[in-house]
């Protein structure tokens, strides 16, 4: 199975140690490494998982600043 083009991009956006991945998962480092080695699909889906989070935040944030943006805009008209 193939990632998406877009996740490879977001997830080459996420930057993390291995350690501070392995706390953001709640396991060991030791678990992290043999699921590197020895279950690379499922670390296929933590990065895909990371990266569609990412996504999502990115994308709240800029409906954030589009509805912010928005909002003043109306606010100059009604003036």
């Amino acid at each position: 199975m193939e990632i998406l083009p877009f996740c490879q991009v977001l997830i080459k956006e996420i930057y993390m140690t291995k350690k501070e991945l392995a706390k953001r998962l709640n396991i060991d480092a030791k678990t992290l490494k043999s699921w590197e080695e020895n279950r690379p699909e499922v670390m296929r889906l933590i990065r895909i998982g990371l990266a569609t989070e990412q996504h999502i935040n990115d994308v709240e944030t800029y409906l954030s600043i589009l509805k912010d943006t928005d909002l003043n805009q109306d606010s100059n008209l009604k003036c």
